[in-house]
């Protein structure tokens, strides 16, 4: 190695670079110093007014407000007296009362923004077996329409207790019968274990017993001559015609049921031109009916 000495005037500019690249210089920043040094002062210089200016030119203040309007506005529908249900009618119902819809639907004095419709209707639905169909209509500020369909009540069924049921043409028990006259009546001879329930579909064996029980009463009296005292139903016999007479008509099921009526109006007929009583008649079987004097 060479042990040459440096000049003076060189050693001092030397020590002089050494200590500038020590003291004087400093080392590139890392990207993720920069960038946090790029927030700092950015953070820094939008307090106060300048950030309020940068929040209104990028939408946020106006978004702030429009949001507090729409709080505002719900706040006043949900609590102002003038949504308050004070108006409740019914349409298309002669059994349903504006006062027993009012019990059943609940919504007066209710907020009407609060209220469901379809809650109102299933409620409506479950209560008042007579209806077949209900719609509910809010009417703005204050006023809840109810629209009804209602069941067509059809025939009287009378258990084995006595108790008149009326059921309706869709074949659902609607409610105790006040009265006999103006319906189909039937008198059941079953067991009382085979019951019918208030607002349920009747079973359908006694559903399609109905449908035969109304087509016996209108049709065989026209066909015949005979007058109706009272129509039964049994589970082995089916619907039973009792006359005016006393005499019985057994007609079991609705198959084929205009070949049995013509099987009465024939026997019918001949036993009345040869003056022979008969008192029962069994049409159960269209192929083999008989006759019991």
């Amino acid at each position: 190695m060479s042990n040459r000495a440096i000049p003076a005037g060189k050693t001092q500019a030397h020590n002089r670079r050494t200590h500038a690249q020590v003291i004087g210089e400093r080392a590139p920043l890392l990207p993720d110093e920069a960038r946090a040094s790029r927030r700092g002062g950015v953070a820094a210089s939008k307090q106060g007014w300048k950030l309020f200016s940068e929040d209104v030119r990028q939408g946020r203040f106006f978004a702030l407000v429009g949001l507090a309007f729409i709080v505002a506005g719900a706040i006043s529908f949900a609590t102002s007296p003038e949504y308050t249900v004070n108006t409740v009618s019914v349409e298309g119902s002669k059994v349903l009362s504006v006062e027993q819809a009012n019990a059943i639907a609940q919504v007066a004095g209710q907020n009407i923004f609060l209220i469901d419709p379809s809650a109102v209707q299933s409620r409506l639905a479950e209560k008042a077996a007579l209806l077949k169909g209900v719609t509910v209509d809010l009417e703005l500020p204050n006023r809840v329409i109810i629209r009804v369909q209602e069941r067509r009540p059809a025939v009287v069924w009378v258990t084995g207790d006595g108790t008149p049921l009326l059921a309706s043409d869709d074949h659902v028990v609607v409610g105790n019968a006040t009265t006999l006259d103006g319906f189909v009546t039937i008198f059941d001879r079953g067991p009382m274990t085979d019951s019918l329930t208030i607002g349920a579909p009747m079973p359908v064996h006694k559903a399609d017993a109905a449908d035969t029980a109304q087509q016996i009463y209108v049709s065989l009296p026209e066909a015949t001559g005979l007058q109706l005292r009272q129509l039964e139903w049994a589970p082995d016999n089916g619907i039973t015609a009792i006359t005016a007479a006393g005499q019985r008509i057994e007609f079991g099921t609705g198959e084929r049921l205009d070949e049995k009526i013509k099987i009465v109006q024939s026997v019918v007929r001949q036993y009345y031109e040869r003056n022979r009583p008969w008192s029962i008649l069994d049409v159960r079987s269209v192929e083999r009916p008989s006759v019991r004097q």
